[in-house]
């Protein structure tokens, strides 16, 4: 049970940092371009 519930957690937080990741990324090559 608690291996699931651990698993779940870390697979939120990549899918959250990811998102930033790609976010952040766009958001420099936005500002680049300007």
């Amino acid at each position: 049970m608690w291996f699931f519930f651990f698993f779940f957690l870390i697979l939120l937080g990549l899918e959250f940092l990811i998102t930033m990741f790609f976010f952040f990324c766009c958001f420099d090559y936005e500002v680049c371009y300007l």
